[in-house]
């Protein structure tokens, strides 16, 4: 009996400790993928795999399991399944199930935080402040790598995508949401003005960098939320301090979008183009919407369910040849748009999971004045509308990850707006 009593004992003790260290190897695991999303590295495979490992143990040790936001839980998981379904009908099984492995993020996220673990909500803001560390540690290996290629390709490699080693759009939202994090921190509570200066010139570095990746989508959907915030500043808040702040930020942040932008200027140069010959293909805008033009024209015959994941390529691309668009055929390019992209993959069906997995967000953000959330939500909509977001891993991580991480840790007083904090 005094066996049986010795050996209970143990057994209850193990699980005592096991029920104490799983949720902080969670945490760590959680905070990995964090730091690791702007490194553009392999290894957040690796974090991922265990914290759905760790988090999984949780839900079982500790009975974490928790149907959070039902309606945005359904709708993701439904996005991601009529993904899954469009490979039944595509011809091209290769590209289908490749198209699948992509968008894993969009399963995987969605399930691991249906697990309410609080050690992980009580120590949250650990997860942005490795983020913010990551895009710093990016910024300044970019910075080091454009130094040692200077000799081979001279100043252009301070630009565009000799700069950045992510797609410019896809790092540009990495860096925006940096940045919020950084407003998040600096009106969150009172700083001393050492803390101040320095978070507000990490902030200034981010912006430069977004400047320097010369995205026209980074630096508009910049400019939108800034506007946005400067709308909440003057509206919620009291302090002139932060007003002011928040406004020299927004005038700042126009001049850079329409005051010597190389991009921006472009992009107004080859819209008079458009106007004037009717040729768009010559131009960077004007081969978009030579390529939305097509992807539009191939949407109605087969509208319901799309043409399958695996298809929406060499549907494009046999109009690229046929319309004598070579530089969309030489380069491979895709839509170039995730609305006009879904629609002609899933048809309205997937279209339409995607505008709900979009709204949802933003409704739950708007009820509870979330900022954040919604500056969040602004950036990766608009973000879209010039890329296919969601068509490589450096989108759907980034996406899947931070999009169930807030709504997750938004719920029941664990707010992350920082206005109700403020004093």
């Amino acid at each position: 009996m005094i066996k049986y009593d010795i050996k209970l004992y143990i057994i209850l003790n193990e699980l005592i400790i096991i029920q104490k260290i799983v949720p902080k190897l969670s945490l760590f695991f959680l905070i990995a993928i964090g730091f690791l999303i702007p490194l553009d590295t392999k290894l957040i495979s690796w974090a991922i795999g265990f914290f759905a490992i760790f988090q999984l143990i949780d839900g079982a040790v500790n009975k974490t399991f928790y149907l959070n936001h039902k309606t945005i839980t359904f709708t993701g998981l439904a996005f991601f399944a009529i993904h899954l379904i469009s490979v039944l009908y595509s011809t091209n099984m290769e590209r289908a199930w490749f198209d699948i492995e992509v968008k894993l993020s969009l399963l995987i996220f969605p399930i691991l935080f249906l697990f309410k673990n609080e050690y992980l909500i009580k120590n949250k803001n650990y997860v942005m402040l490795a983020f913010v560390i990551g895009t710093l540690i990016a910024s300044l290996l970019m910075i080091n790598r454009a130094f040692l290629i200077y000799p081979f390709f001279g100043p252009e490699v301070f630009y565009y995508k000799l700069y950045s080693w992510v797609h410019p759009s896809y790092i540009a939202m990495y860096f925006i949401l940096s940045i919020l994090f950084i407003i998040k921190y600096l009106i969150s509570y009172k700083r001393n003005i050492w803390k101040l200066v320095f978070g507000s010139a990490i902030m200034i570095f981010q912006i430069l960098n977004i400047y320097l990746f010369q995205s026209k989508a980074g630096i508009f959907s910049m400019l939108i939320v800034a506007i946005y915030l400067l709308y909440i500043a003057i509206v919620r808040l009291k302090s002139i301090f932060t007003k002011l702040s928040l406004g020299v930020l927004t005038v700042t942040i126009f001049f850079i979008v329409f005051g010597g932008n190389e991009r921006m200027n472009e992009m107004v140069n080859s819209v008079e183009v458009v106007k004037e010959t009717g040729q768009s293909s010559d131009t960077s805008v004007g081969l978009r919407l030579s390529i939305w033009e097509i992807a539009a024209k191939q949407i109605p015959n087969n509208w319901l369910l799309g043409v399958g994941a695996g298809d929406i390529k060499p549907t494009l691309i046999k109009q690229y040849i046929k319309e004598n668009l070579t530089i969309a055929y030489q380069y491979n390019v895709n839509v170039h748009n995730q609305y006009l992209e879904t629609l002609l993959g899933q048809g309205l069906v997937g279209f339409s999971l995607l505008l709900l997995f979009l709204y949802f967000g933003f409704k739950t953000a708007i009820k509870s004045k979330e900022w954040l959330i919604t500056s969040f939500l602004i950036t990766i909509a608009l973000g879209m509308l010039p890329e296919s977001m969601l068509n490589i891993q450096a989108g759907t991580t980034f996406i899947g990850f931070f999009y169930y991480f807030f709504l997750t840790f938004s719920k029941d007083g664990l707010s992350l707006n920082p206005y109700e904090k403020e004093q």
